[in-house]
């Protein structure tokens, strides 16, 4: 019985090349995109998840509030963490401070007794010992306990152990960090995976800098870098220490009225998702994005289960005399379900082996585009082999159950009389209703794509306050010693470039992945002021274009201690920008006057509101270059730039991007995800015109004496294309009217994640509706103009 079940399935498939095609293509195309987009969103929902202690892992992150705005912050005032410690120790097993310092100059002695100096670009942090017992960061050599313990101690990644002393065994060799810092190597940890918000290569003990970082900084400064995490104890309840808060902060600012600032424990399971706070990827993902994929890969399998049904139930009719023959020679309506069912298990299985070829061409792009390493391996990745064989078994079911018992309860005197049509009835409207639904995801994909590029074209065109094109950033190191005049020779010379307009020295750009807060205190304001800074020299205001509205500007800003602010602070502090110049803020046991008031401009990209903010001079704390450069003389000034960077700072590796694609890498991640979602979207639409493809086939043929007939009597080309394509016209137009609100409330949504966001018009959703139009109707088109155009003798000959 089974063989003779594989043998009809085979010879049915064969018969029906083009369904059999289309069926497999289309399951196939809607695996593939199906379980990529599972892959990705495993890997980006596991961040940080394999910590065994991740419930009770949490990071103190701050807000501030001033006049209605809301400022959001991961990072803490550096004291933070003791006073973390003091007060609340009852609930907490280990609080630790991270501050992310990224590069770092090395100097060490090799295997060979040869002296090496290399610089690491990023990965370099200073933490206290008890990042070990949070995180589950193995330490392959040395004391777990104590290998931060102490000052002038760190602990390297085997990948940085066997990059400065090969197979030497490290643990007990010395380092020189930046030329400042002679460290002792306690320990070497395992190399941080793949799916980590802490990509850290290099922990030094903070120790190390602890007590000239505290007095710098201090409880009214705060930078995103510097951040504070604790281990709960098991069984305590984070909301004990929440609700401490307020008094926490009124306590040691002195005073000052603590709705200003609030502390919030973010769970570790939040931080790679929560986009209004940093982490130490610079990376975040909004949930509702991978929600996303998930539900186009549910849609995917969904159109291409749809395409099974449509054409299966319609070319029922033409299988109709087989069933009846079956049915009189005493084959039961059991026996013919299992018959079909078969014929559809062996389509799924042949789609699922095609689309596992596909799936791993496919990461071969996806790998690379993401930066990420994903793989399809069923032997170690259980949830995936589940999906899987949960996906075979569903599409079976879902696309093979109801054709099976269409075609298996035909009655035996009409289906070999030829009394069937496909044309009326149930099956009739079931199939228009999946069309129409088909349909439907195609419009709300293609909406939604138009929206989040529309919204990726609003983020690289808004006007950010300041200039950016022409614009080169270099960082500068900072040295112990000897760092100021470098700086200023640096500027010296690349000023003297043929092609240069303006060259500034500053801390940060006007817009920067990462910013410094303080709290200022202003007559105006008894309680005082938090606000964002910017160190900068007096070209900083004329090379970036900030607009000056009041006062004299940066000029001898050089010189003297001054500050200019914008319009946000003046806002903040209650006063106008005329009235302000000349009051003077306190900041750092300092008193400087403010000179001038520029127009505002954004600080951070446009997830983020303009913050009160100010700029003020500091030649020491400065690790930017900013070179304005005359119009089509970009690559040539740059790499002259460089050239000059690398004499002033040979031991140095150069790093210089153009603000514009800084800019960009705001939004790399968005771009990509945009990308992904449309692509994915492309293929369902794909998809769904394979579908209609052979659905129109299927009419044509119904329809071919038909279209003879009116040929005969006269009927034209147009006339024939508007009679087989009228009602996809109207399924399309009936789709359009429920994919408008889905999409709508769909994308609102997510574009309430940006404060600075498009109001998607009328128009993007007709050009939804114009595309849809224009490829089903090609997709018509292209088999119906064939019939329409061909000899109605060749159709009617046998009448």
């Amino acid at each position: 019985m089974l063989k003779n079940y594989f043998k009809t399935a085979i010879r049915t498939l064969l018969r029906n090349r083009v369904n059999t095609i289309i069926n497999t293509l289309g399951l196939s195309f809607g695996i593939t995109g199906s379980v990529i987009l599972f892959l990705l969103a495993q890997f980006y929902f596991s961040y940080d998840a394999y910590h065994e202690k991740k419930d009770r892992i949490y990071r103190v992150v701050t807000n501030t509030y001033s006049d209605g705005n809301e400022d959001n912050t991961s990072g803490v005032p550096s004291p933070l963490p003791e006073a973390v410690k003091n007060d609340f120790g009852d609930y907490l097993d280990e609080v630790i401070f991270i501050s992310n310092r990224g590069y770092g100059l090395v100097n060490f002695t090799d295997a060979l007794g040869q002296q090496q100096s290399i610089q690491e670009d990023d990965g370099v942090a200073y933490t206290q010992p008890g990042f070990f017992n949070i995180f589950d960061r193995g330490i392959t050599k040395g004391n777990r306990e104590k290998a931060l313990e102490g000052p002038n101690k760190v602990v390297l990644s085997e990948r940085l152990a066997k990059k400065y002393f090969k197979d030497s065994e490290p643990v007990g060799q010395m380092i020189l960090l930046n030329k400042e810092h002679e460290l002792e190597v306690t320990g070497v940890m395992e190399n941080y995976p793949d799916n980590s918000d802490f990509p850290f290569e290099m922990l030094v003990s903070y120790a190390t800098i602890e007590d000239e970082y505290l007095e710098r900084t201090g409880w009214r400064s705060i930078g995103s870098d510097d951040q504070c995490y604790i281990l709960l104890k098991e069984g305590a309840n984070p909301e004990s220490i929440q609700s401490g808060f307020p008094e926490f902060v009124d306590k040691y600012l002195e005073g000052d009225n603590q709705s200003k600032r609030e502390h919030w424990l973010q769970p570790l399971s939040n931080i790679h998702f929560n986009t209004n706070y940093s982490n130490y990827t610079y990376n975040t993902v909004a949930k509702s994005e991978l929600w996303a994929m998930l539900i186009i890969g549910v849609f995917l399998i969904v159109t291409a289960c749809i395409n099974f049904v449509n054409l299966s139930t319609a070319i029922a009719v033409k299988r109709a005399k087989e069933v009846g023959v079956r049915k009189v020679l005493g084959g039961s309506q059991t026996q013919l379900v299992r018959q079909f069912l078969g014929e559809s298990l062996a389509v799924v299985i042949l789609a699922v082996l095609i689309s596992l070829g596909l799936i791993e061409l496919v990461l071969t792009y996806v790998n690379p585009f993401l930066d990420i390493k994903l793989a399809m391996d069923l032997f170690s990745n259980q949830p995936l082999v589940i999906y899987i064989t949960s996906v075979t078994l569903l599409i079976t079911l879902l696309a093979g159950l109801y054709p099976a018992f269409v075609q298996a309860r035909f009655q035996p005197s009409k289906a070999l009389k030829s009394r069937l049509t496909g044309h009326t009835g149930k099956g009739y409207n079931l199939r228009k209703t999946l069309v129409v639904f088909q349909f439907l995801i195609s419009q709300v994909f293609i909406i939604s794509t138009f929206i989040i590029f529309d919204q990726m074209d609003y983020f690289r065109n808004k006007d950010l306050g300041f200039k950016k094109e022409g614009i080169l950033n270099a960082w500068i190191p900072r040295l112990p010693e000897g760092g100021d005049e470098k700086r200023k020779t640096l500027k010296s010379r690349v000023a003297s470039i043929a092609g240069v307009e303006l060259v500034s020295l500053n801390y940060k750009p006007p817009s920067s992945g990462s910013v410094s807060a303080t709290w200022v205190d202003i007559d105006v304001k008894p309680n005082g002021q938090e606000s964002q800074y910017k160190r900068v020299d007096g070209n900083y205001a004329d090379l970036f274009g900030l607009e000056l509205i009041a006062g004299k500007g940066l000029l001898d800003i050089d010189t003297a201690d001054r500050a200019v602010v914008n319009e946000m602070f003046c806002k903040a502090v209650g006063i106008t920008p005329d009235s302000i110049v000349g009051y003077t803020i306190g900041l750092w046991r300092n008193s400087v006057p403010v000179v001038g008031v520029v127009k505002d401009f954004h600080t951070m990209s446009l997830h983020s509101k303009i913050e009160p903010t100010f700029l003020i001079n500091g030649i020491s704390r400065y690790d930017n270059l900013s070179v304005k450069i005359a119009a089509g003389n970009l690559k040539n000034v740059a790499d002259q730039v460089e050239v000059i960077w690398k004499e002033v700072y040979p031991d140095y590796n150069y790093e210089g991007n153009f603000m514009q694609e800084e800019i960009n890498e705001f939004y790399e991640s968005e771009q990509k995800m945009s990308t992904i979602f449309s692509v994915f979207s492309g293929v369902a639409i794909f998809i769904g015109c394979l579908g209609l493809f052979g659905l129109v086939s299927f009419m044509v043929n119904q329809k071919v004496k038909e279209i003879g007939v009116r040929k005969v009597l006269g009927a034209t080309v147009a006339q024939i294309l508007y009679l087989l394509s009228k009602e996809f016209v109207r399924l399309i137009f009936a789709a359009f009217i429920i994919a408008v609100p889905l999409a709508w409330w769909g994308m609102n949504s997510w574009l309430q994640d940006y404060d600075y966001r498009i109001t998607p018009g009328f128009l993007t959703f007709l050009s939804g509706l114009g595309l849809t139009l224009s490829i089903a109707l090609l997709t018509v088109g292209f088999k119906s103009f064939r019939a329409a155009t061909s000899n109605p003798v060749d159709s009617l000959r046998d009448e």
